[in-house]
């Protein structure tokens, strides 16, 4: 009988629900997503009698007892693909009660993340060992000519002091016949006003319509990820610029955002697709290499 993997994800759903389909047909494993449910037991619906690994994915904090309890009742190992806010909140517990850091990982089994500078991170900050598993996204789509008009995407959740959102405001005005687009929160959406448009969360057809749409993407993190939306745009063949050191986009350090209005002026005259980007996108990040990263993991929790 297959052993079985509930995987589950409190604030990288998308990534988790992507994660137990790219790992489907490794022999001898079963994976099922678990969609959150609410407070105060989001978990709620993971059959935890017949589940032998839990595999969390993003916001450890704030469900790491469950995590301790199921570990204790029903003798589940447990797996954490550690997000960027869960490695500066442990960053924070570190600071300021450094004993904690033990307390708060010792349930799990094997930790994970999606790159080597948050690897580096956990080895270098708590002394964690984390294996890369990739996240890769279920739409991957494929390389697109640009548009005959240049336009900018950016990703703005909710969060948007984490997101340099004054800043992009700021390059916004610098740029003004671009057309800057919005998405990410749906609050925002009647806020459209001269060259900045709104349009929420966006999936399907209009997702799709608006990527199209864009020359170049803006993903400007406190301490970002390899996020869908930035992996989404480089398999299309956009242009990017980003806070964070990622293959075929610009980087641009945080401690030097006055670089901005150069990087994206340079971007915009570009006239041809991101060709050679979207070819190591759909080369290097996909379902075969999380299979391949995820059976590694399995093989040491097997070997513990």
């Amino acid at each position: 009988m297959a052993k079985r993997v509930a995987v589950v994800s409190l604030g990288c759903p998308s990534f988790a629900e992507a994660l137990s389909k790219h790992a489907q047909g490794i022999e001898g494993w079963e994976f099922n997503y678990y969609p959150a449910q609410g407070l105060p037991n989001p978990h709620g619906n993971v059959p935890l009698g017949s589940t032998d690994v839990l595999w969390n994915v993003g916001l450890f904090f704030g469900v790491d007892t469950f995590f301790e309890r199921a570990k204790a009742k029903y003798q589940i190992k447990i797996v954490n693909d550690w997000s960027g806010s869960d490695i500066l909140g442990l960053r924070q517990v570190q600071a300021e009660r450094p004993k904690c850091v033990q307390c708060i990982t010792k349930s799990i089994d094997a930790h994970t993340c999606d790159w080597p500078s948050y690897k580096s991170e956990l080895e270098d900050w708590f002394g964690i060992e984390a294996s890369i598993v990739p996240s890769v996204p279920e739409w991957r789509p494929k390389l697109e000519p640009l548009p005959e008009k240049p336009s900018v995407l950016v990703y703005m959740p909710p969060a948007k002091q984490k997101y340099y959102y004054g800043e992009i405001l700021k390059l916004a005005e610098l740029f003004p016949d671009v057309p800057f687009h919005f998405i990410g929160d749906d609050a925002e959406k009647t806020l459209s006003r001269g060259n900045l448009f709104y349009h929420g969360y966006v999936k399907g057809d209009e997702r799709e319509k608006i990527y199209k749409e864009a020359s170049v993407a803006l993903y400007f993190a406190v301490h970002g990820s390899f996020s869908a939306f930035l992996q989404e745009m480089l398999y299309m063949g956009r242009w990017a610029i980003s806070t964070l050191r990622l293959p075929f986009c610009e980087y641009l350090p945080q401690d030097n955002l006055a670089l901005a209005p150069s990087l994206l002026k340079f971007l915009l005259a570009k006239t041809e697709a991101n060709a050679e980007g979207s070819k190591w996108m759909h080369e290097n990040r996909t379902p075969e290499k999380v299979r391949g990263a995820v059976m590694e993991v399995l093989k040491k929790l097997e070997a513990r």
